[in-house]
């Protein structure tokens, strides 16, 4: 059994520092946490729970790379979110200080 995958490659071709050919295929941003937590901050001014999807939305990034960071904001020594799941969603709020 196979799997269909399909790469989203530009038609056009740029051209590097060295005059290669190079294409762009869809990749995750590179973000550090401090970042990270001021775009949340600005979401959760707003919005009460975070899901993947909308991680993946409000930072242009993969699935996995979302999982990823959502995870890491979950297990740190003073968590950042916590996570509930609804349904079959899971569903991450911001931890409250105390």
């Amino acid at each position: 059994m196979g799997y269909n995958i399909k790469f989203s490659v530009h038609r056009n071709p740029q051209k590097d520092s060295e005059g290669n050919d190079t294409y762009q295929v869809g990749h995750s941003t590179e973000q550090t946490e401090e970042q990270v937590k001021m775009r949340l901050d600005q979401w959760f001014s707003s919005h009460e729970m975070l899901t993947c999807r909308q991680m993946m939305g409000l930072f242009g990034i993969t699935r996995y790379m979302a999982n990823k960071w959502l995870d890491s904001l979950c297990v740190t020594p003073s968590p950042y979110l916590y996570p509930k799941k609804i349904g079959g969603t899971v569903c991450y709020y911001r931890h409250t200080k105390k």
